[in-house]
């Protein structure tokens, strides 16, 4: 038995325009470093972490970047004298109590950065450079290899 719809306005008709084709494209926003740095597997217990591991890794490469700043005591000073602005960027948590982001102290820079596997933390650093690094090392003509009389090989480009 077939009932009448209740409205008299018909269903979706095909005048009506589509939802998603009148809603602009998105920009592609670029992965930055939290996006990479967040690759890397985390060793930890997750019971007790307060702050995401990227996060932390994020610290630390910002920190080395700049100038003096080549120990854990000295990162976690210059994390220590963000800003509340740099502080959110780099994804530290806030504390609505204090009203302020917290920041992580050489101890717990000390134990994460112990614990993370070297080789995930290069393969995601070098990911994105990876095709870079081929390009800049290829030759601009081909190889040629011409022998020595001594048995090895001399490379020309």
């Amino acid at each position: 038995m077939l009932v009448a719809p209740s409205s008299l306005i018909s269903p979706a008709s095909s005048a009506a325009p589509s939802l998603t084709s009148a809603l602009p494209p998105r920009p592609v926003v670029p992965e930055g470093l939290l996006g990479r740095l967040a690759q890397v597997p985390d060793p930890r217990d997750p019971r007790g972490v307060r702050y995401r591991l990227a996060t932390l890794l994020a610290i630390g490469v910002c920190a080395l970047t700049s100038a003096g700043h080549n120990s854990l005591a000295a990162v976690a000073e210059w994390a220590r004298r963000l800003g509340p602005a740099e502080l959110q960027r780099l994804g530290c948590p806030f504390n609505p109590i204090t009203g302020r982001y917290r920041v992580p102290d050489e101890g717990t820079l000390r134990e994460a950065y112990a614990k993370v596997d070297p080789a995930a933390l290069t393969a995601a650093g070098y990911e994105r450079l990876a095709p870079w690094l081929v390009l800049a090392f290829l030759p601009a003509g081909p190889i040629r290899r011409t022998g020595r009389r001594d048995g090895s090989l001399e490379s020309s480009w």
